[in-house]
């Protein structure tokens, strides 16, 4: 077992920062690979209100690269969020504690905002998303 801050650059960024200290982690946008060298199928990724955080982020970098049809309904939080470590804090009179995510994700298409990844055919949520892709894309 290794203490988290161990475990990858970013991380150890984070965990090192000093009290107070802000600090900034680009990323390196890394490609899929190129799309004669993928999986030449279709690919269906099924998402709703239930997908959250690494999935929010996996559903805008699907989409973004267009590895396939995303299907179902938006996802349910947004692709650019607050998360990952959290913050503690303790009041110094009350002495109530709360958290505050601390790392702001901004997504792979450099967008900001209050958005969801809206998938490319809704399926109403009354609906069987894999009974949908069934019916209407593998049976064709």
């Amino acid at each position: 077992f290794k203490p988290i801050y161990l475990i990858n650059e970013y991380s150890r960024v984070f965990y090192g920062a000093e009290p107070n200290e802000l600090v900034t982690v680009n990323y390196e946008m890394k490609n899929p690979l190129p799309e004669k060298e993928r999986f030449q199928g279709k690919v269906y990724l099924i998402t709703d209100h239930h997908t959250f955080s690494a999935g929010s982020i996996f559903a805008e970098m699907f989409k973004y690269y267009h590895m396939g049809k995303i299907i179902g309904e938006p996802t349910g939080n947004l692709y650019s969020f607050n998360g990952f470590a959290l913050a503690n804090f303790t009041l110094p009179h009350s002495k109530l504690s709360f958290q505050i995510s601390s790392v702001y994700n901004i997504a792979n298409n450099q967008e900001e905002g209050l958005k969801s990844v809206e998938p490319d055919v809704f399926v109403d949520p009354n609906d069987d998303p894999i009974a949908y892709i069934l019916e209407n894309f593998i049976a064709n």
